[in-house]
């Protein structure tokens, strides 16, 4: 990978922090991936975004290469691809791929139709989704369709130059969050029952070996763990599943916040307790699996349909990358997507600031429930509460817009980088 010249844009640190002893004793995981160059002293903190959700006059290749470090593209981006590669190669282009489901419209949906790829409910009907009516689940479990949509994808990253994949909806643990809002639960076509969570996990392994085989060194990432609370529920399913499946790293679709229900988009607070679980779940991923050289993928919706009224788009940006420094550790790679925000000039200048030396782990503020992680030249302070607190600093910090505080109101779910003054 092109690592050297994605460091322009990272968080700069020289000192790798002690996992907190309640999160010590995990076994890492096997690496299918790239490795990391151990001898950086950097916590990786890129830009990232994808090109169907950006603005129509900020799909240029000029803006992409000048502002995302990583985006995901659809199949027919791939000319575009070729413009950014041809402006920064080193801008990590992803094909996007919903690898288990296909579009009613699509090119493949009659041939998938005539070779019985499509799953069943119990009287034979086709599943689809009930969010989007147009997307069919397909059986992720059949050899034949896994092989053909590895091909389609190695036709695309060979076509267009294509980094990698990001296989949506591409690694679950568990049965019940793997068919999420579909019409009707899918019948295992090789049992004749319903899928069971070791059926899924073995259909994963199998699917993601054809794509790594069809791929080689080329990327894939997977939207897989939805969130912290998710995974210290269903931990030892996961912990199984990651290390097995051949994925290069994985998204966090709704790590710190979630903006999407059935109905449309209405954006929603996590409790603190949902927050922090997701908090320490990407603790225990610095030492159990991104230094294996994976790359973690968080995900946080932004724009202004998908946040809680009053909040601001910049707000939720602030918080959750806030919340992602509370945890992060240097030596680890970290694309941060900041849906609807990523490209605005003051969030782009949180990306390129320089905090110093982490010194410490996260904890709480005395008397409060405000989080705090301290930096040699920053401090970082995240309010995930429905309240509000005045907090002493104990010596002057200037604010990101230039004021001089030697204390700060935070308000509720806000986050604050403050920088020594």
């Amino acid at each position: 990978m092109r690592w050297s010249a994605l460091l322009l844009f990272s968080l700069f640190f020289t000192a790798c922090l002690p996992m907190a002893s309640a999160l010590q004793g995990f076994q890492s995981l096997s690496s299918y991936g790239v490795i990391i160059n151990e001898s950086v002293p950097s916590l990786q903190v890129f830009r990232a975004h994808g090109i169907d959700k950006l603005p129509q006059e900020q799909r240029t290749a000029e803006v992409i290469a000048e502002k995302l470090d990583m985006c995901t593209c659809w199949y027919y981006h791939g000319k575009l691809v070729q413009e950014i590669h041809s402006i920064r190669p080193d801008v990590i282009c992803l094909l996007y791929r919903n690898v288990r489901a296909i579009y009613n419209y699509s090119d493949e949906w009659q041939m998938a139709l005539d070779k019985n790829w499509m799953l069943k409910d119990s009287s034979g009907n086709l599943i689809h989704s009930t969010t989007w009516p147009t997307v069919y689940m397909a059986d992720i479990g059949n050899t034949e369709y896994q092989k053909w949509v590895a091909n389609w994808i190695k036709g695309y990253l060979d076509k267009y130059g294509f980094d990698g994949v990001f296989s949506d909806n591409g690694f679950t643990a568990l049965e019940t969050a793997y068919w999420w809002e579909v019409n009707a639960q899918p019948i295992n076509p090789r049992t004749g029952n319903l899928w069971t969570t070791n059926e899924i996990i073995e259909a994963w392994i199998s699917f993601h070996h054809e794509i790594k085989r069809a791929i080689g060194s080329k990327l894939n990432i997977a939207n897989a763990i939805f969130n912290g609370e998710r995974f210290w529920k269903y931990q030892a399913k996961y912990v199984n599943a990651l290390s097995n499946c051949e994925i290069d790293g994985f998204m966090s679709e709704g790590l710190f916040n979630w903006g999407f229900t059935e109905g449309g988009y209405e954006g929603t607070y996590y409790t603190e307790e949902k927050w922090k679980k997701s908090l320490d779940f990407m603790v225990w991923l610095q030492e159990n699996y991104l230094n294996q050289g994976k790359i973690f993928f968080p995900h946080g919706r932004c724009s202004q349909d998908q946040i809680p009224s009053g909040c601001t788009t910049e707000q939720m940006a602030n918080f959750i990358f806030a919340s992602l420094l509370l945890g992060a550790q240097p030596k680890r790679i970290h694309y941060l997507s900041l849906q609807g925000a990523t490209l605005l000039p003051e969030v782009q200048n949180v990306f390129k600031l320089d905090l110093g030396v982490p010194i410490n782990n996260y904890h709480l503020v005395e008397g409060t429930h405000v989080y705090i992680r301290d930096f040699s030249k920053a401090r970082v302070l995240v309010n995930p509460t429905a309240t509000s607190y005045s907090i002493m600093l104990g010596k002057s910090y200037k604010t990101l817009d230039g004021q001089i505080v030697d204390s700060i109101t935070l308000d509720d779910h806000s986050g604050v980088i403050l920088l020594s003054a």
